[in-house]
């Protein structure tokens, strides 16, 4: 909006303008060109935000389709997640049993086992992603040797003592340790190809609702400064509207005030004739 100060000034011009009988067309062109410099700032800061808004929906509309053609193009198998969730459910239990009854107090001897089982579930692993990633096929005596290996070393690192009772310990450690890295190698991990798909696909969905949920927001935004915009450019109209008649009425006053001075200077001159 345009300054009062500004505002009495250019009705001042217009008025001297109307009292010397000078064109209006300059006084009109100066108010408007200071009306609209007046809202330039307000302009530009809304016309920022609807630009930044418009980036922010055409963004959020790219990252709903490239997720909607995700969950197009996922299969998702249901029985591999049911076994997944099956086997790590059955696992867990027997780990929490195991470190519970068998290895209870957990101590750092008995730490042995559980880094043969991980060090032969990684190895086992790897083998398998890499050969399926060279369309190769896994030799399953591979998985055995490696199964086997995790058996005896399991086996030796955890026997304390030659009594019967500590070598059949060692033996039910080193068989089930034997036997999960087996359970990993050759179920597990087949099947939590199919549960990360499904993961992939619960991310896109959340991804997809939280996408549309800014997207709603971005055009919320945007709607609003449109609105604002709409309305600055309705005022500043109405502004110069307004200024305009202002200065029409200073210009009419000034002419007016011509045309009585110069009356007044006849009657003036007049009456120093007839008295002369």
């Amino acid at each position: 909006m345009i300054d009062k100060n500004k505002i009495k000034q250019i009705r001042s011009e217009a008025a001297r303008v109307g009292y010397f009988n000078l064109p209006m067309a300059p006084v009109m062109d100066h108010a408007k060109g200071a009306i609209k410099k007046s809202y330039i700032g307000l302009k530009e800061s809304t016309e920022k935000k609807i630009r930044s808004f418009q980036s922010v929906k055409e963004s959020f509309k790219s990252n709903i389709a490239n997720s909607k053609t995700r969950m197009t193009e996922c299969e998702i198998d249901t029985v591999e997640i049911i076994c997944t969730s099956v086997l790590v459910f059955v696992i867990s239990a027997v780990l929490l049993l195991w470190k519970d009854l068998i290895l209870a107090p957990l101590s750092s001897e008995y730490t042995v086992p559980i880094g043969f089982l991980v060090a032969g579930a990684t190895m086992g692993g790897i083998y398998t992603v890499v050969q399926k990633k060279q369309d190769k096929k896994v030799n399953s005596f591979v998985i055995y040797g490696i199964v086997a290996f995790v058996i005896v070393i399991t086996f030796l690192f955890s026997l304390h003592s030659l009594e019967v009772i500590h070598l059949l310990k060692s033996a039910v450690i080193a068989g089930f340790v034997g036997l999960i890295v087996f359970i990993t190698n050759n179920v597990l991990l087949p099947t939590c190809r199919g549960t990360l798909k499904a993961l992939v696909y619960v991310k896109d969905i959340l991804f997809l609702s939280f996408s549309h949920i800014g997207l709603v927001i971005a055009k919320l935004g945007l709607s609003k400064s449109f609105s604002k915009m709409k309305s600055t450019n309705r005022k500043m109209t109405q502004e110069i509207n307004e200024i305009e008649s202002l200065l029409i009425i200073d210009f009419m006053l000034g002419k007016e005030s011509n045309v009585k001075n110069n009356e007044l200077k006849q009657d003036k001159s007049e009456e120093e004739a007839y008295y002369a």
